[in-house]
């Protein structure tokens, strides 16, 4: 079957895709089920509401002047994609890429999902936005994982303190609006995988 998509550049490409197997048909409908719900929550909807404008005080305190999500509205976002994030769940999205990757033999399509995949890992926003705290990049990744480990998702008891002493250095609304900015580097990403996805999933069952 033939399937068209947008690769990173915005240009239109065609691949052919093989007929899905059961198991790899599963993973993708139920990473459309999650991300699906995901994309129905009030932080999505209210997305492009969002401003981010943070920066550090003499007194060295993060400080966010923008327009943020409210404590429920992140917290409900960061839960239904939960599925979406972990590592360890076979709807991440990185795994999601590699097993389509895997799929589908097209130079093409391999280039797009190696681009989607630096996206969604924040890297390109080292680039374009540092910010550190001492010897820690709070526009990172790995803050990121931190953040949902010791507040959201695991509750890991190390992280917890490591991240309440970065918090300290934190206006609420800074750590929020640092937690958002990364996600919606993620929602963007995930939003172009979601859309092919469908694509692949609509295109089998013709």
């Amino acid at each position: 079957m033939k399937i068209q998509f947008h690769d990173n550049t915005a240009h239109e490409c065609e691949i052919e895709c093989p007929p899905l197997t059961d198991e790899l048909r599963e993973v993708l409908r139920e990473f459309i089920a999650y991300s699906d719900d995901a994309h129905r929550t009030r932080f999505a909807r209210e997305l492009k509401t969002y401003k981010i404008s943070l920066h550090i005080t003499n007194s060295g305190i993060v400080k966010n002047n923008g327009v943020v999500p409210d404590e429920e509205a992140l917290s409900t976002f960061l839960h239904k994609y939960r599925p979406i994030i972990l590592k360890s769940e076979p709807t991440e999205y990185c795994n999601v890429c590699t097993l389509l990757v895997r799929h589908i033999s097209s130079p093409d399509f391999n280039r797009a999902i190696k681009s989607w995949k630096t996206e969604y890992s924040g890297k390109n926003l080292k680039n374009l936005c540092r910010m550190e705290q001492g010897d820690y990049l709070l526009t990172s990744q790995l803050f990121l994982e931190n953040y949902l480990n010791a507040f959201e998702y695991h509750r890991d008891r190390q992280l917890h303190r490591k991240m309440e002493k970065i918090s300290a250095t934190l206006e609420p609304d800074a750590m929020r609006a640092l937690v958002t900015l990364l996600m919606i580097i993620k929602f963007s990403a995930v939003s172009r995988l979601r859309q092919l996805v469908k694509s692949i999933l609509k295109a089998s069952k013709s």
